[in-house]
This record gives C-alpha cells, structure tokens and sequence, in this order.
C-alpha cells in the first residue's frame, strides 16, 4: 500500500520479486517485495514522484526514475544506494529506463515540459560515468539496450526511434513515425528492433533501418516482446487514442504473417512469454490475465482480478506465472502455480484429510475416486482406490476452464483439480503489498 496511488509496477526477471511506485508522504517510494510473501525488503525514496522501474538482468539491482531529476541504483538486498544519476534542470522527469544484459550499462529517458526537449543517457552502474548523451526534441519515453550491449535504441514524443552505438554514440538508423514511440524491445540476437507507436509498429533491422514488418493496431501500442527465440513478435494494444479494447496481436518477426489474436476488452499493458516460448500471458484493464499458446491462440486458462492487471511474468523454470495488479493507493501481487504436481503440493499443504466419496462426486462427477494427498487420512466411506500420482490428462494441454480452488469445497478438504500443463491457479490470499 502507498500513500498516494501506485505509479508503476515491474517484476524481476525470475518473477521472485515486485517493485511498485507511489506518491505521499511529501515525496514518493518505491518499494521492493518478495512476491510468494508480500514481505518489503526495501524501500526508495525520492522527492517526487517515481515514474520508472527497471531490474538488472541478474535480479541484483533495482533502478528507479523520477520527476525529482534523478535515477537511482540500489541493490535489492540490502537498499544500499550504489549510484545516483542527476539530470540537468531542463530535461525534467526521468520516465525510462533499462539495463544492458550483463548489467554493466544503464540507460536513462528524460524529458517533458517546456520547452519541449529530450535527453538519453548510458552511464555505467559500478561508476556513474556517462559514456554518451542522445538529445530528442521531446521527452524520451522507451530505452532498450541491445543483447550484447553495443546498441542504445530510443522511442520519443519526437515521433522518432533511433538506434546508437553505446560507447560513441554513433547514430545507425531514425525512425520517423505519424505518433509518438512508446515500446521498444531488441530480438534476442540484437538484429532487429521492434517499436510500438499508434497504428505503426514496426521491426526493423538494427543497423541498417531496413523494414521487415509492419503490424497495425487501431490504438496506440505499449507493450511489445520478441519470443525467446526470436521467431515470434507479440505486441499489446488499447486504452489509448481510439478506446478500443484490447489486442494482442502474434506475429512472425521476419514475414508479418499473424499466428494468433488476443481480444480484452480493455487495454492491454503486460505481455510475457514463456521461458521456452511456448506461451503467452497477456494482462489487460479488463481485469483478467489470459494465458495462451504460442502457435496456435488456445486459450489454457482466463484469471480474473479485481483490479487492472500491470505486469505479469513467468518464473525462469516456467512453472509459475505472477501477475500485478493496481487499484488506487493499493499493489497486489498473486502468484498462480502451472504445474499440476506444484497445484496438488500447495493444496494438500492446506488440508487435513483427503475428500469424502460425496464431496468426490460433487465436485469430480463420475471420475473414478482416487487419494488426492498421500501423507492425508481418507475418509471412511472413500472406496479402495489408487493414489492420485498423477491424474489423468497430465502433461496434456488443459482447457481454458480455470480450476477448481479450495474455497469452494466445504470444509477442511478439497481435491486438487485435474492436472494440466501448464495451468495457473489463482491463490485464495493473495497478499497487498504493505
């Protein structure tokens, strides 16, 4: 919970941890939680308000940007401030940031007011030392740092994207665009740079500027993210200029050639691939996060939330999906578990006795009774039955019926749902970040 209402939220890149921004209290935190927990483990505090959050590839360092003019470094086991980047009065806000993968660079996008002017920097984090300074004629609003960290891409208010060398500073390839530039991501072998504008999103190769694509949307475009592998470009749009609702459209990167379509019926603002590509977690202001296949737009399960939907993002080994979300002064994370094993463990871990035969039958209709929770007492009246190790149907994709929780079996036990890989299960506590 923040005084004032959360700015902005971003998971680290295994999932374990969340960073929210807030106002109040005289100037505005951001805050660092552990996600199965909801435990802070640190806080930052600037003299204005935090408009950028940004974690190191390695989970190691949290950076925030705010309209006090500054960036700050910290590490997010101890808060301990390791860098403090100041921008000049004139270039305003911080409102981007990022690392480079191996952590060594961060870039900065600043900018707004009047007169309109726009400023990216690349410092390095150990040190602080600016090793270039791009000028935008508005505020710079995305930064990306390519795989190997030899290219700094910037997205501006300008209508320009723009690819330079890090270390000279170097321009390879402009952008020009009827909008704004407000999404940027590098395919992850750094040849090409995918942008998200109005109705213009666009992957280009990195140093030449050639196009290879264009996908459209009727609204403005926020999120963008390549597929591990590269072979596919997802991008989010919606709750911009047009109001429509949501899409997220999936594309090949190299031919255009759509494979799927997400409809929210709000915009959407977070996209996460799967570790091994093969899914899809799309969050919306509808207030569900769908979780799709890759190459086909199965929808494996819908998850509905009580607020908008921020971030989500899958842990390294892909067996959990997080998700954020915000309403007015108040974060909350949920973590929903993919693996059918996991789902039995985190349930059985709550019981005290397996099902009755007539709770079976209610909730499992006619499918053969079996022991849900081994180390558990069944009930007298279960019939002789095998021990749920697995249940049919795992490892086979689920259907995009969500669940069964432990909330609506009555009394101390449930059953776990039919297995399913991967299928989130929404916790019945999800807890607010404090």
């Amino acid at each position: 919970t923040h005084e004032g209402g959360v700015n902005a939220v971003a998971f680290s890149p295994d999932g374990r941890y969340l960073a929210t921004t807030g106002s109040g209290g005289g100037g505005t935190t951001a805050r660092f939680v552990e996600t199965p927990t909801g435990e802070e483990l640190i806080r930052v505090t600037h003299e204005w308000y935090v408009h950028a959050l940004a974690f190191s590839p390695d989970g190691r360092y949290l950076a925030t940007g705010s309209g006090d003019r500054t960036a700050r470094v910290v590490e997010t086991t101890t808060g301990k401030e390791l860098l403090r980047v100041t921008h000049e009065l004139h270039e305003y806000a911080v409102v981007a940031l990022a690392f480079s993968p191996d952590g060594r660079y961060l870039a900065t996008g600043s900018g707004g007011g009047f007169p309109k002017h726009g400023i990216a920097r690349v410092v390095v984090t150990s040190t602080g030392k600016e090793l270039i300074r791009i000028t935008h004629e508005d505020r710079v609003d995305a930064v990306a740092l390519g795989p190997d960290g030899r290219y700094l891409a910037t997205g501006s208010e300008d209508k320009t994207a723009r690819v330079v060398e890090t270390t000279t500073g170097k321009e390879h390839i402009r952008v020009t665009y009827e909008y704004p530039v407000y999404a940027l991501a590098f395919s992850p072998d750094g040849r090409y740079l995918a942008t998200g504008s109005v109705n213009d999103n666009r992957v280009v190769e990195t140093t030449t500027g050639e196009e290879l694509i264009r996908v459209t949307h009727e609204d403005s475009v926020h999120a963008v993210a390549f597929s591990p592998d590269g072979r596919y470009l997802a991008t989010g749009s919606g709750g911009g200029f047009a109001k429509h609702g949501g899409i997220t459209r999936v594309v090949e990167t190299t031919t255009g050639e759509e494979h799927i379509r997400v409809t929210h019926e709000g915009g959407v603002g977070a996209l996460a691939f799967s570790p091994d590509g093969r899914y899809l977690a799309t969050g919306g202001k509808d207030k569900t996060v769908r979780v799709v296949e890759t190459t086909t737009g199965k929808e494996i399960i819908r998850l509905p939330h009580e607020d908008d939907v921020r971030a989500v993002a899958f842990s390294l080994d892909g067996g959990v999906l997080y998700t954020g979300t915000v309403k007015e002064k108040v974060a909350t994370l949920l973590r929903h578990l993919l693996r059918a094993e996991d789902l039995i463990a985190a349930t059985c871990a709550r019981l005290t006795r397996n099902l009755t035969a007539e709770e079976w039958k209610q909730y499992l209709g006619d499918t053969p009774y079996r022991m849900t929770c081994l180390d558990l007492p069944g009930p007298d009246d279960a019939p002789q039955a095998s021990a749920l190790q697995p249940p049919p149907g795992a490892g086979k994709a689920p259907s995009a019926e969500p669940a069964s929780t432990p909330t609506k079996a009555p009394g101390p036990a449930v059953t776990a749902p039919p297995a399913i890989q991967p299928q989130p299960e929404q916790p019945t506590a999800p807890a607010p970040v404090q």
